[in-house]
């Protein structure tokens, strides 16, 4: 006589790793909620029914301990991002290279400091990189290299402007989509970069839904109290 296994899934949010959520909420591959080895098919068909009532319970617990935090992110990467666009481009606007395009047509004007020195301008170039050039006029070359350098500098700017980026037009689609729609796996991904960010260090993908729900809601209040 065979012996029937007993076979355990997650039920909760709490211990169930992020990886096996995405597979749930991205393929609809309810078998990762299975703890250990997924049974035969015919096991699995019959146990489907119960797997169901656990990912929507599941999903409400998600739901109940996220609020409507990743709404808040939106809002937060949104602002972020208008305030990178700006810096960038008031930083061009004073030490960019006049550049053209093959045909000698300016695609880029010079940056006003590149055409003349003005001490108010230049620590504003400073302020906005958190440097502190001294900028000498009268050495034509140390003053365009030093130009060089902001520009060189503001391209950690840039990367952190399409990082955000990044996490902002996947959180867009959520938000934007339509009853019946599903989450990508460049949303969830792009949800991972921006706390590991956040936490300055790399974020397990296998880390327990109940951790991450702790850590988004973290990372908001920690961005609610820097715009107080």
């Amino acid at each position: 006589m065979q012996t029937q296994v007993e076979i355990t899934y997650h039920k909760t949010i709490d211990e169930l790793p992020r990886n096996k959520f995405i597979d749930c909420d991205v393929d609809d591959n309810l078998a990762s909620l299975i703890i250990g080895t997924v049974p035969d098919p015919e096991t699995l068909i019959n146990l489907w029914p119960s797997l169901q009532h656990a990912w929507l319970n599941i999903q409400s617990q998600y739901g109940e301990r996220v609020g409507d935090n990743e709404y808040k992110m939106y809002v937060k990467l949104f602002k972020e991002i208008e305030i990178l666009r700006i810096t960038l481009t008031q930083i061009n606007s004073l030490a960019a290279r006049q550049k053209k395009d093959d045909l000698g047509n300016i695609i880029q004007p010079a940056g006003l400091l590149r055409l003349y020195y003005v001490e108010e301008k230049a620590k504003e170039l400073n302020d906005l990189l958190k440097t502190s050039c001294r900028f000498n006029y009268l050495d034509p070359k140390s003053y365009h290299a030093e130009l060089d350098k902001c520009i060189n500098r503001s391209k950690a700017i840039k990367i952190q402007l399409d990082l955000k980026l990044l996490t902002f037009h996947a959180i867009q689609q959520k938000q934007q989509a339509r009853s019946g729609e599903k989450n990508t796996r460049q949303y969830h991904a792009s949800m991972l970069v921006t706390l590991s960010d956040f936490a300055k260090y790399h974020l397990a993908e296998d880390m327990k839904m109940g951790e991450y729900c702790e850590r988004l809601n973290r990372f908001i209040q920690a961005c609610e109290k820097s715009t107080k």
